[in-house]
């Protein structure tokens, strides 16, 4: 069985997971307000139906964020909603991402072009430069390894100040603990490697209790 095929078996299972935590949570729902019918007065009951009806319907719109911190009071359409959401806001995320990385190239390559028409490059040179196409017309340019070890040399100065602002980020964060490049990869590593240390010691202190 391949990858899609796991991929595909995995979503039903949830899809199915979910149907049925629906179900079982409208159930619950049914008995409670039967169980409040026979507490509260009949003029009560009217309004009581009508909201309970509104809450299991699952017809209006639910946000982004909102579908978890509603439980399993959701319908099955409100979920495939919600999932498509989620998944949409990955996609976008990711795209936006790329658009920083593209955008920031492109201003380093313009300040590049700038510096180098600033040191005598004519625009004659440059059309000589431009005249041949490739088999899809589109103009061919030679690339000039001087500009491309200066872009080079941009890009990782950019990145190094980044990810010096990021490191006293969380600096700040963390107390002013410092962290070396070398033993430092994130704070999501080191809160995993210290959740792991807590898992260990609780264990060890569980097998010592079962041992005296």
């Amino acid at each position: 069985m391949d990858v899609d095929k796991y991929a595909l078996r995995l979503k039903n299972l949830k899809r199915k997971r979910v149907s049925l935590a629906v179900e079982n949570r409208k159930e619950v729902n049914r008995e409670d307000r039967l169980s409040k019918r026979s507490q509260k007065p009949a003029v009560y009951s009217l309004n009581e139906d009508q909201n309970t009806e509104e809450d299991d319907g699952g017809s209006g719109s639910v946000g982004g964020d909102s579908l978890p911190d509603r439980g399993w009071d959701i319908s099955m359409q409100d979920y495939e909603r919600w999932e498509d959401r989620e998944n949409r806001k990955k996609r976008t995320d990711s795209g936006q991402y790329r658009d920083l990385a593209k955008a920031t190239y492109d201003k380093q390559v313009q300040k590049i072009a700038h510096r180098f028409e600033d040191h005598g490059a004519s625009n004659k040179i440059m059309k000589q430069r431009a005249r041949n196409f490739n088999s899809k017309g589109k103009i061919v340019i030679e690339d000039n390894q001087q500009l491309v070890n200066e872009l080079a040399q941009d890009l990782e100065k950019n990145a190094s100040q980044r990810y010096a602002k990021t490191r006293k980020k969380l600096e700040r964060r963390n107390g002013g603990e410092t962290f070396s490049s070398t033993g430092f990869v994130n704070e999501k590593n080191k809160q995993f490697n210290e959740k792991l240390e807590r898992q260990a010691k609780r264990r060890e202190q569980l097998e010592e209790k079962q041992m005296r």
